[in-house]
């Protein structure tokens, strides 16, 4: 397939489908503690399909969150990270459905999503966002 052969349109809808798509059940932890922290997590593992090119794009992914009652239990959240390889996605709404996924179910105080996008085309690309 060429990039020049898909329309606007059908990356649209690709997209809107993509962000919608259930994934694998992140399971969660009761937080027990009671003083504050800041968890982080960071892989360099996360991979997913271009939706131009179907080519697969690697990603370098942290996560930085203060927990409210809930911990993520980090081998569902791996399998839930995997299912990405399957899907085609624009950076910027795989950086936001993780952050939407994640806050969903471990409901932090705070969360922060970093999706570092490794080099294409000479373009370094970092998707940054919060709740």
């Amino acid at each position: 397939m060429k990039i020049e052969d898909v329309s606007i349109e059908e990356v649209n809808n690709n997209q809107l489908n993509s962000m919608n798509q259930k994934l694998s059940k992140i399971t969660v932890i009761d937080f027990i503690l009671i003083e504050e922290v800041e968890v982080s997590y960071h892989t360099n593992e996360l991979i997913a399909l271009c939706p131009m090119t179907l080519i697969p794009d690697f990603y370098s992914l942290t996560i930085k969150y203060i927990p409210n009652n809930y911990i993520p239990e980090l081998k569902s959240f791996k399998f839930y990270l995997l299912e990405y390889k399957d899907i085609t996605i624009l950076h910027e709404h795989l950086a936001q459905k993780i952050l939407r996924d994640f806050c969903s179910v471990v409901k932090p105080d705070r969360c922060e999503v970093c999706l570092k996008v490794n080099v294409r085309g000479g373009i370094q690309t970092e998707v940054v966002c919060q709740k």
